[in-house]
């Protein structure tokens, strides 16, 4: 049984995959000029998360998480489309 954050983390990344279809880009503002900016910050806090995790700190990101953003084209940072993993 999947957990409550896990369901959480699937439903944002769906709506990611949704942004995708529509905008041709994962780089979600995160203005509120735009439908969803709680989405926008989602996106900010896997690249934190990313981040942590390869710093080798706590981090709530996994390897099938990463592979799953990258399949989708994540931007991990401004400028790079691909992760370092």
């Amino acid at each position: 049984m999947a957990s409550h954050k896990q369901n959480q983390w699937t439903s944002r990344f769906r709506e990611l995959e949704e942004f995708k279809r529509e905008h041709n880009r994962c780089q979600v503002p995160t203005k509120n000029s735009q439908p969803n900016p709680s989405l926008g910050q989602w996106v900010n806090d896997q690249q934190r998360q990313y981040r942590l995790m390869n710093q080798g700190l706590t981090s709530s990101m996994t390897f099938e998480r990463v592979n799953l953003l990258n399949d989708l084209g994540f931007e991990w940072s401004v400028g790079r489309r691909k992760s370092l993993l």
